[in-house]
Order: structure tokens, then C-alpha cells, then sequence
């Protein structure tokens, strides 16, 4: 009996610390993290979801793995919802994706070309300035003036490039029996090649990386769209898209 008393008391203990401590993992710990890191107020974000690391059925392996742990929170001023990771005990946050799509846009714009209109962001590009060699984050604030250690380090996402005629792009005996809106490498010419290594050349240039995704389009992009881990043009709607696009590799390639 008393044996049964102690594993109950034991287990009782375990229990509480565990409580605890998801407390301060999920609750506190991150927001000390983002008023310290945006000079803002704990009070100004909240847990908006969180799903402890756990085992299950993943259909992508057909087998049961192990899935980490996610917390997602919110911003209070704004309403912005946000992944916060903790990796190598230290937590990272994806609060800055919007400002930092906008940033790169601008950047290539400058640099690169000016007909750019938009770059897709994912999470783990602005979790910090990655070191692919030792595979960690140095955790940062983003500012105009340091969003191309995203593009030096290969993190964008697709690159949306603007054109008033995508057509002087295609080959003659696409555009004559045309049956779909989505282009391939194959679907383009000599022009539209002479094109695409330009962009290379000019990537490895100044950031010494063409693991770039391009996406030329004619027509206005639909709107962005912002979800916990992204921020940009949603690729899985451009079935619903009304105009012909190519979206292409850089590191492709283009001897069709």
C-alpha cells in the first residue's frame, strides 16, 4: 500500500513538473524571447496554437515518425500569427516574413531586375542568418539592410519577375497549340534562356547563388497570402491563376 502511495505521490510530481515547465516553454520563455528581441512588451503576444512533439501516422512515409513539436503565436497589435521554434535552446521566431518579402522584393529590384514584384518567405528563412555548414541560426533582427544573407544563403522563396510579353519567350510551335497556362523549359526559346542566364550570372555575381526559383508571369499576381510558416504568392492557386507563367530553376539545365 504504502509502495502505491509513493509511486502515486512520484508520479503526481512528475506530472506538475511537466506542467510547468510546458508553462514556461510555450507561455513565458518566448515571450520574454520577442519583447527582449523587438523591444516590446511580453504582453503583446500570445500562444495561439501549440502541439507537443508526438508520434503518428504520417501518410508522406506510410509508416507511424516522430513529429516535433510546433507553438504558433500571435501578435496582439497587429494580429500577425507567427511559428516560434526552439532549436539548439534558443528560441527563433517568423514574425518578420512580411517585412522581410517586401525588403528582398526591393533589393532586387536594385540589383537584379527591375520588373521583380514579389518574393515568397517561409519560416525557417528568417528564423536567422543560417550557417548551412554547421547547420544553426544566428538569431537576428531583419532590417533592409541585411535581408541578402537570405539570398547569399540559397533561403528565398520563388522570385515572381514581371513581363508585358511573355510570348516572344515561347517557342512558335508551343504557342500554336497551346492547351495549358503553366509553362515548362522546354515550352521556351533561345531568347528566354539568354534571359535566365543573365539572372544566373548576375545572382552569382553579387550573392554567390543561383539556387534560385523564377517565376516569369505576365498577368497581375492574385494577393498574398499569410499563413503561420509563409508569406507570398500561394503557388497551389495558380490552377485558379489567369495568365501563362514558367516557373524555373536557376540551377536548371536549359539545353532542350
Amino acid at each position: 500500500m504504502k509502495k502505491t502511495k509513493k509511486i502515486g505521490i512520484v508520479f503526481l510530481i512528475a506530472l506538475l513538473l511537466y506542467v510547468i515547465m510546458t508553462i514556461l516553454f510555450v507561455s513565458v520563455f518566448p515571450r520574454i524571447y520577442l519583447a527582449n528581441k523587438y523591444d516590446t512588451k511580453m504582453s503583446d503576444y500570445k500562444v495561439y496554437d501549440y502541439c507537443p512533439g508526438n508520434f503518428h501516422y504520417d501518410i508522406d512515409y506510410w509508416a507511424v515518425v516522430w513529429h516535433d513539436s510546433y507553438l504558433v503565436y500571435k501578435a496582439k497589435d497587429d494580429g500577425r500569427i507567427f511559428n516560434v521554434k526552439f532549436m539548439n535552446f534558443r528560441y527563433y521566431d517568423a514574425y518578420q516574413m512580411k517585412e522581410v518579402s517586401e525588403w528582398l522584393t526591393d533589393e532586387l529590384k536594385n540589383t537584379v531586375d527591375e520588373n521583380i514584384d514579389m518574393v515568397n518567405i517561409r519560416d525557417t528563412a528568417v528564423y536567422g542568418i543560417y550557417d548551412e555548414e554547421k547547420d544553426k541560426y544566428k538569431n537576428v533582427v531583419w532590417t533592409k539592410d541585411n535581408v541578402g544573407e537570405i539570398i547569399k544563403a540559397g533561403r528565398t522563396g520563388e522570385i515572381f519577375i514581371k513581363t508585358d510579353d511573355i510570348n516572344r519567350y515561347i517557342n512558335e510551335s508551343r504557342n500554336e497549340n497551346k492547351y495549358t497556362d503553366s509553362l515548362y523549359g522546354y515550352d521556351m526559346n533561345s531568347k528566354f534562356r539568354d534571359y535566365m542566364a543573365k539572372l544566373d550570372a548576375v545572382f552569382v555575381e553579387k550573392y554567390h547563388d543561383d539556387n534560385i526559383h523564377i517565376v516569369l508571369h505576365q498577368n497581375e499576381l492574385p494577393g498574398c497570402k499569410s499563413y503561420y510558416g509563409f508569406y507570398g504568392i500561394d503557388l497551389n492557386e495558380f490552377d485558379k491563376y489567369a495568365g501563362e507563367f514558367v516557373n524555373i530553376n536557376l540551377e536548371d539545365n536549359y539545353d532542350y
